[in-house]
């Protein structure tokens, strides 16, 4: 079962592509002079990767939350399809009516009014899409600072200097990762460790 948007795809939400590739350029780059500046004082740079999408695929609360949130996008997309429907049956409607009249003083106000309608009922899909959106922020924003949290911890327990995300199935921000630093379990067994406290 997929997390709605998964870290990545939040990111997306907000940046064009082209912004994305440049700052993935700035975030290399600086690797690459942290890393030699770090090299230079003889001290090796640890760089860790996480999985972050397997974690909140495990994770119950997550998988609750999406549970919610698709109840949600479920129970809205109900309700626009119903009104959608009855006015497509009014504009129907309409048409047979008026087919032949198109002069007709009181198609003009029809008209109006089924322009009305398709307003509200664009102003109802927006304000949807919005509350469907903030719902998605109050349900995965605890679980995100717990994930980022949990990150934080085993990044120090490990002495990483850098935990990178590991991107299932997408295009990878890293090209080359040793698999002993992926502290993907880690962070999970943690997330594990402290809900059974």
């Amino acid at each position: 079962m997929a997390v709605p948007l998964p870290v990545r795809k939040r990111f997306l939400i907000i940046y064009t592509k082209k912004e994305i590739k440049v700052k993935r350029l700035i975030v290399l780059s600086l690797f690459l002079i942290l890393g030699t500046s770090i090299y230079a004082q003889n001290t090796a740079l640890k760089v860790g990767i996480v999985d972050a999408d397997l974690i909140l695929q495990q994770l119950p609360e997550a998988i609750k939350a999406n549970g919610d949130l698709k109840a949600l996008e479920n129970k809205y997309k109900n309700e626009l399809d119903s009104v959608g429907q009855a006015f497509s049956k009014e504009v129907e409607a309409f048409q047979k009516e008026f087919q032949n009249k198109p002069n007709d003083p009181k198609a003009r106000e029809k008209q109006l009014v089924l322009a009305e309608k398709q307003k509200k009922i664009e102003d109802l899909q927006t304000k949807r899409r919005e509350e469907l959106l903030n719902k998605q922020d109050e349900l995965f924003k605890p679980i995100y600072e717990k994930l980022y949290d949990n990150i934080s911890i085993a990044a120090k327990e490990e002495g990483m200097h850098y935990i990178l995300n590991k991107k299932s199935g997408q295009d990878p921000i890293v090209l080359y990762a040793d698999v002993q630093f992926d502290l993907t379990y880690k962070v999970l067994d943690k997330i594990r460790k402290a809900a059974g406290k």
